[in-house]
Parts: structure tokens; sequence; C-alpha cells
């Protein structure tokens, strides 16, 4: 709630009044109040002497645009992946996938369907993929490769960290369409001149074919075995 609310973000200037906060965020003042008193027990944010939120160390991840920030998996851990925990007994009993019952729909089109939660999973993805990226770059050779495919990219950083460090890389980004959509203005903001194939299909029926490397990050344990493998024969047929 914190997160999707902004909190953190709204007390960046310093420690602001419960109605502050309340009139910032059209909430109600008083259940507002009730869930920052909670957090502030466990240490996320701190209520001062005069009745005032501010951050803590545990708060400020919660922050948009900060190194290692977490907002993006707050919010979506909050919202329909916990309503999709909640049918876990119905999940472990009858092998029924929990976030299908619940929404009547696979997580994948839910995404496509609804943009708000399309765009957190995306900054959840963006966020977590930031700090990982620095020790790839740094660890693994690229020498050799002209063309490196990343499959299921999304708008995440990780085939921009690779052609910024290595420019004379071509980078083909390989998404569903409502993925890719709004890729290309993120790579451009991030400086990415390398990145000139945005490709918005189905990782099922086919994948860019030519690429030196193919890489999938944080893909394959999305599915099942029976998935998991159609996707890697894909990738060997494209080589």
């Amino acid at each position: 709630v914190a997160a999707k609310l902004g909190i953190a973000d709204l007390r960046k200037d310093g420690p602001k009044f419960i109605d502050e906060l309340a009139d910032s965020t059209g909430a109600n003042a008083r259940n507002l109040y009730g869930v920052l008193r909670a957090l502030s027990r466990r240490g996320i944010f701190a209520e001062t002497v005069d009745g005032r939120f501010d951050l803590t160390p545990l708060a400020e991840p919660l922050q948009t645009l900060v190194p290692d920030s977490l907002s993006g998996w707050a919010i979506i851990s909050g919202g329909e992946w916990h309503w999709a925990w909640g049918d876990l007994l119905n999940n472990v009993m009858t092998g029924e996938t929990a976030f299908d019952k619940v929404f009547g729909m696979g997580y994948w089109e839910y995404l496509a369907q609804n943009p708000e939660a399309d765009e957190a999973f995306n900054q959840a993805m963006t966020d977590s993929n930031a700090m990982v990226l620095a020790g790839v770059v740094v660890a693994y050779n690229f020498d050799g490769i002209e063309t490196i495919v990343d499959i299921g990219g999304g708008q995440e950083s990780f085939v921009a960290a690779i052609l910024n460090a290595f420019p004379t890389i071509r980078g083909v980004l390989f998404d569903q369409p409502n993925m890719i959509a709004s890729a290309g203005s993120k790579l451009q903001q991030e400086g990415v001149a390398g990145c000139r194939d945005l490709v918005g299909r189905d990782f099922f029926q086919d994948i860019p074919e030519n690429g030196d490397a193919y890489v999938l990050q944080r893909i394959i344990h999305d599915w099942d075995d029976e998935h998991a493998i159609a996707i890697l024969k894909g990738c060997r047929r494209a080589i």
C-alpha cells in the first residue's frame, strides 16, 4: 500500500504529517495513519515526536528512481500476486495454476489487458535487473559475439547494459508486443544505439534467427518443463 501510494517519494524533501500525505495520495487520513504506524513499528518509516513520518533505511528502497529500488516488487507482491498466493491450497490439491483460477486468465494475458499491472511488473523487473547487471558485464566474455538476442527482455536494461559496455555488438530485443511497445523509448533514454531491432512476437511461435548469443534472464523458471524445453529448442533452431 505504501509503495503503491508513493509514500516514500512524497517525503523526499522532509518528514510529512499524515494529513499532508493523505491529501497528496487521496487516501483516508485515519486509515493511512494506521498503515504507516504499523510499518513504523517494523522500522519501515519512522514517526517523529510531533507526529510526522520520515524515511528509515528500510523504507528507502520503497522510493522509485533510486539504486536498488524495491518499489515495483512491493507493488506486485502486494497486488495480484498476493491474491494468487491465497489460492495456494487449491493449487497444491489440484495442480491448477492459482493465478489462472483467481483471475480467469494466465499472468501474461492479464498483463496485456491491464496496463497498470504491466507497468508495475516491468518496473519490478527493471529494478531487480539493475542489481546484477554490473557483475554480468564484467564476468562474462562477450568476445566474438556480433549479435545478441535478449529473449523476453521486455523493458529491462539487461541488453542495454551489454550494448553500452560493448558498443560493437548488435542487439535484438524480443518479447510480447505489449512488452515491446514502450521499449524503444526506454532504450533511447538509456542512450543505447546498438539495439536496432525490437521484435514483438510469441517465443513459442518463432524466435529471431542468426544470433550469436541468446539471453534468457528470469524466463525459464516461469514455465513447466514442457514449455521450458520448447523455449530452449526454439532458441537452438534459431541459432
